[in-house]
């Protein structure tokens, strides 16, 4: 069973959008198609998109949410 970490946020705040992250680690139990790969990403950046989400900005984000999904 492989391991997944993603940034995932529970609640909005329009005064300091940083602090709603956090990182959660689940497990990846899916098996993959003979057509699929798997591909570790090493770094990943929060994307500005991601602050206007976590501040509660933009409409229809259902919580939790991840960041990143751009």
């Amino acid at each position: 069973m492989l391991k997944n970490r993603k940034i995932i946020f529970k609640y909005f705040n329009g005064k300091n959008p940083k602090s709603v992250f956090e990182i959660v680690t689940d497990s990846i139990t899916e098996e993959l198609d003979s057509d699929e790969i798997l591909v570790k990403i090493s770094q990943a950046m929060v994307h500005p998109c991601d602050l206007g989400c976590a501040s509660g900005y933009v409409n229809g984000i259902i919580l939790p949410s991840g960041a990143g999904f751009e």
